[in-house]
């Protein structure tokens, strides 16, 4: 290699290292954000060839401004601490869920979207909104946040109609609210923040000043701080954790709670858990921040569990969604060998005794597993006998335990045997069993 090409190389590789070190800004490494993961969502972005709502009476995008509020808040916030991830950082369409993903990819403890607001029929609104996801009451997090945001920005800007400023539920826009904190609320809290109207000509004016755009930014920084010096609460599952799942003989659900002050301070009267949306007794130790509570038996394959709280400061726990396996779930998802299967629904079905007290288990139990063996290989060996089965299992719930549902099943799969399997050993059974359904009807 020329000495004159190696100059080159190394020249460019330089820049490369020079350019990708530009891009990664970094925290400052003390802060009162300091171990704090924020993801930053300037709204929208190159959408001037399809979108003509999107821009103020004096020809200025809403994306553009998005844009630049974003990048003047992540300055301030890596001058604080804090870790900042940006959904986007120049003029390009980020879709809806890709920038839901990245907060949750990125571990954020918080989401932030940027946007300001229009209006087609009255151009003479201009005020700051902070929409959250859903019921304010099962998503209280996102309202402290978007509380304490929107009275930073009112103290620092001035709104030509400031009365509608307020915290809404963007189901008033949505029917089931936006798709950015609809995909983050299962996670993290999440705000939409719409600081004034760029159809209002003075609102516009405001965005278009630089000076006013960083006043904007310092009012989310703010709101930032003030929500943050009051802890932010979270709850950290203990059990069941990674494949593990609810177990018949030990389904205790156990969190363990921190108040983001550094200890376990909860108002103990604002603890609540919700499973499946149904409200469940729970035991509380103030000390360890141990929160236990033990579910009632179900036959879902996963429940889902919320915990509600707020610390001694006032903020709120973010009602994070948990989704537990069951042991029916588990099962459920048993990847093993479609023999192994039916062999477990023949061993079960040989003990079954409508006299024992655990008899409707133990039917349940064997439809499960020829269903399973038929699921893992439709066309088996024996599926034709595993159908034939299943059908005889719901003659037995028909009549032992008079479910005129079974009827209907138990028929289905006798015709299954004889449509589908016509060379079957079982046809002539299943077609007996069909012509006795059919005197006892």
């Amino acid at each position: 290699m020329g000495q004159t090409l190696r100059i080159i190389i190394t020249s460019m590789l330089g820049l490369i290292l020079v350019f990708s070190c530009a891009t990664i800004p970094k925290p400052a490494p003390e802060g009162p954000l300091k171990g704090l993961t924020i993801t930053l969502d300037p709204g929208h972005g190159d959408t001037e060839a399809y979108d003509d709502f999107r821009v103020g009476p004096a020809g200025d995008r809403e994306e553009w401004i998005n844009l630049k509020v974003a990048k003047k808040l992540q300055k301030l916030l890596l001058h604080q601490g804090a870790q900042v991830v940006m959904t986007r950082t120049d003029n390009r369409d980020v879709n809806l869920g890709g920038r839901a993903s990245v907060a949750i990819k990125n571990d954020s403890d918080f989401f932030v979207s940027i946007h300001h607001n229009g209006s087609v029929n009255d151009t003479t609104l201009d005020y700051p909104l902070v929409y959250i996801w859903g019921d304010a009451r099962r998503n209280p997090a996102s309202v402290d946040l978007a509380q304490s945001i929107l009275n930073s920005v009112e103290q620092n800007l001035a709104f030509e109609t400031p009365i509608g400023a307020g915290v809404y539920s963007d189901f008033l826009i949505y029917s089931a609210g936006t798709a950015v904190l609809r995909n983050t609320y299962p996670r993290i809290p999440g705000i939409i923040g719409e600081m004034g109207f760029f159809t209002n000509a003075a609102g516009e004016q405001r965005m278009r000043d630089d000076e006013a755009l960083t006043l904007e930014a310092e009012g989310y920084l703010a709101g930032i701080l003030a929500y943050t010096k009051r802890g932010i609460p979270k709850a950290e599952l203990l059990k069941p954790v990674g494949d593990d799942y609810l177990r018949p003989e030990s389904s205790e659900i156990i969190f363990r709670l921190t108040d983001g002050l550094g200890g376990h301070a909860f108002d103990v009267n604002s603890l609540l858990v919700l499973v499946n949306d149904d409200t469940i007794p729970h035991q509380w130790d103030k000390k360890s921040g141990v929160l236990t509570v033990t579910p009632p038996r179900c036959s879902h394959e996963t429940i889902q569990v919320q915990v509600f709280g707020r610390n001694e400061l006032g903020n709120a726990l973010h009602p994070r969604e948990w989704d537990l396996l069951t042991m029916i779930g588990k099962e459920k998802r048993w990847q093993g060998p479609w023999h192994a299967a039916f062999g477990r629904a023949d061993s079960l079905r040989g003990l079954l005794n409508p006299g024992d007290s655990n008899f409707v288990v133990q039917l349940d139990a064997t439809i499960y597993w020829y269903e399973q063996a038929l699921r893992l290989q439709p066309v088996n060996p024996r599926a034709a006998e595993a159908e034939f089965r299943l059908g005889e299992m719901h003659v037995l719930k028909l009549d032992w335990l008079g479910d005129e549902s079974a009827r209907g099943k138990a028929v289905t799969y006798f015709d299954r045997v004889i449509g589908y399997y016509p060379t079957s050993n079982f046809v002539k059974s299943a077609r007996d069993e069909l012509f006795m359904l059919e005197r006892v009807f």
